[in-house]
């Protein structure tokens, strides 16, 4: 005999009533669970952000962090012996161990709403790994506003001034030779009224000792220049602003064209501009080129003229560019070239103006990985000058680029444990 609807639908209604009623025993202890495990891993967070606060506040901030060495780990509270409480919420413990002069392994723990083991509160834990890193700041580590790592040749109607301007926070790189070389044979040969200054010694004579040092300790060249991780940090920031040139990517832009043939010899000038920021230009291979590099896989770009473009025309006319031009090879700047900022390259440097006026206000670096083959120049020609002078503010602080210390991209993971 078949039951009635009403039966069937009464025991029904009891079924759900009975589950619902289970649920609602369960559903608050689930979502205290995710509240407290959310709590825990914002209190995580909370870690990370102090240890980048404190690696960004050195000196006479109270709480600042100096960053450890490779293998270190500062006292408390960096070395996780210390619960850092955050009220009643909860709060964190941290841990941070040197990786490389430039950047930082973070181990933090995130606790709500304690780590006490003795009390009987019901507790949650997030446990965050990530790396801490920032772009090795050569404009403080390196004493000169011209440095090589090879010889050098300054001839003609040339100023190098590594004195720090008048304006505000400028002298906050430190004092600067005018020129410096890091190399065993690492001469430099000034001639034909080039003058140069320094700021150690305090005074307006030029090519003294303290305005221009050669073959000084090359170790301290290379604890001071851009490591290959840094060069892969700006590369992926260049590619992504369309200002990177290298395999892929000949014409710039930020579409990858597998088609495009890349040479490594590129000219910017009046026709093929470049707009403010970070600028980087590759090896024929891609590859960040080491001592002894090939000349033929080496970049070898040409700055001609006002190569650098106007974002809007309607402020008026750029009178430079700013930023940080890298580049992988050789670059030869010619005259009514003006940038504002760091020229970086991995071979060599050719400052000259034949007419005109070719100005650099930030700071020259030359790796020269051809060694002694590879000779940085500054030449005025016969009509021309150059000026560069070392600016503290216009290399730390370019535009589209983070000098200071912050979380490295992908390296943020949580740690099940």
């Amino acid at each position: 005999m078949a039951l009635p609807v009403a039966t069937i639908a009464l025991v029904l209604i009891t079924s759900l009533t009975i589950a619902l009623a289970a649920l609602t025993r369960t559903e608050p202890l689930i979502a205290g669970n995710h509240h407290r495990v959310a709590q825990a891993r914002a209190l995580a967070d909370s870690g990370i952000e102090r240890i980048v606060w404190a690696l960004n506040a050195t000196g006479a901030v109270t709480g600042g962090l100096d960053a450890p060495t490779m293998g270190g780990t500062p006292p408390a509270p960096y070395d996780g012996s210390r619960f850092v409480r955050l009220g009643a919420i909860g709060g964190f413990t941290m841990r941070v161990t040197g990786l490389t002069s430039s950047e930082v392994q973070v181990d933090v723990n995130g606790w709500h709403p304690t780590n006490d083991e003795a009390s009987p509160v019901t507790k949650a834990r997030r446990h965050v790994l990530a790396s801490v890193f920032r772009i090795t700041p050569v404009w403080e580590r390196l004493a000169c506003a011209l440095c090589a790592r090879g010889p050098l040749d300054v001839d003609g109607s040339i100023e190098v001034d590594g004195r720090p301007s008048a304006s505000p926070g400028n002298d906050a790189c430190g004092p600067k030779l005018g020129m410096a070389t890091y190399h065993s044979a690492g001469s430099t040969t000034i001639r034909n009224g080039a003058r140069v200054w320094g700021a150690p010694d305090g005074n307006a004579t030029e090519n003294e000792a303290s305005d221009v040092a050669e073959r000084l300790d090359p170790s301290a060249f290379d604890e001071g220049t851009l490591t290959d991780a840094d060069l892969d940090r700006l590369r992926d920031l260049a590619r992504s602003n369309g200002t990177y040139f290298g395999p892929g990517f000949a014409g710039g832009g930020t579409a990858h064209d597998p088609a495009s043939h890349w040479t490594g010899a590129i000219t910017f000038g009046p026709g093929r501009q470049l707009r403010s920021g970070v600028v980087f230009v590759d090896t024929v291979s891609g590859r960040n080129p080491s001592a002894g590099a090939e000349t033929a896989d080496l970049a070898d770009v040409r700055l001609d003229g006002a190569f650098w473009a106007n974002p809007d025309p309607a402020r008026g006319a750029v009178e430079s560019f700013e930023g940080w031009i890298i580049v992988n090879g050789t670059v030869r700047v010619s005259g009514g070239v003006s940038v504002k900022g760091l020229l970086y390259t991995a071979n060599a440097v050719v400052l000259s103006s034949d007419a005109g006026v070719t100005r650099v206000d930030g700071q020259v670096i030359s790796r020269n990985v051809r060694d002694t083959d590879s000779r940085t120049a500054l030449d005025a020609g016969r009509d021309g000058s150059v000026r560069l002078a070392f600016d503290c503010n216009a290399v730390r602080r370019a535009p589209g680029l983070a000098t200071t210390w912050t979380l490295k991209p992908g390296t943020y993971r949580e740690v099940s444990d």
